[in-house]
Formats: structure tokens, sequence, C-alpha cells
């Protein structure tokens, strides 16, 4: 089922163009809804591809989740996750934290919540 963030070129083409803006508006809402639902919720920073606007009709959204408390296995957090943002426009890759170990990671210098930091952006920020 094609998502109505993408778009036909044609239909005897079959080729397929993502609406960034139109996703990144959807993907916002379903993160504020998500953080209504669960004021856990404190950062949902999305990086990777649809950040740097590198997304193809493929592409996934890339997204760490801050939280004040979690489960102790991060792995064990995601199937909540997965429905608080079961209306996602795209298909989803989460790294969720608690606050804490998100502190600790960019403390540590650790890759990927130093690429988040650099090249994402916070869909719960007002400004972005």
């Amino acid at each position: 089922m094609r998502s109505s963030s993408q778009r036909s070129s044609s239909d005897s083409a079959g080729a397929t163009y993502l609406r960034k803006e139109e996703a990144l508006t959807r993907l916002r809402a379903v993160a504020r809804e998500a953080r209504r639902r669960d004021p856990r919720l404190l950062r949902v920073i999305l990086f990777g591809s649809l950040a740097k606007a590198r997304a193809t009709p493929r592409s996934d959204a890339d997204l760490v989740i801050v939280l004040r408390e979690g489960a102790p296995r991060r792995m064990d957090r995601i199937p909540a996750l997965l429905d608080l943002f079961r209306e996602s426009p795209l298909p989803l890759d989460l790294h969720p934290y608690t606050l804490e170990e998100w502190e600790g990671s960019l403390a540590r210098k650790e890759p990927l919540p130093l690429l988040a930091c650099r090249e994402g952006m916070d869909l719960l920020a007002e400004g972005e």
C-alpha cells in the first residue's frame, strides 16, 4: 500500500516519489500525539536520510526517542513505542534511550547520539 506521503510519477511509469515536507509534517503530528499519550517522551529526534534530504520512497524514519524512564533493556521499550507511533507515514527505525542513557552516551561521545545531534531535528521542538 502506498503512503499518502508518496506519489506516483504516472500510473504507467511506476516510479514513486517521497513527499518529504508532507512526511515531516505528519511525523511531527505523530510525535506530538505520542507525547500527549505518554508524557515520559522528552525528545523525538529524526536523523538519517530523511533529515538530510536524501530520502527515497524506500527510506524509513530513523528516530531517537528520549524518555524520562523506561524498561531496563532498550529492546523491551520498542513494542510500546511502535504502538505510540503506529500512525507514522513511514516505516520506523527506533533508538530508545532514557534521559540518563542519552546523557551518558553523549558524554562518552558514542557515534549514533552524536550523529543524531549533529544532523537531526527534534520533532517535538516548536521552532523546527
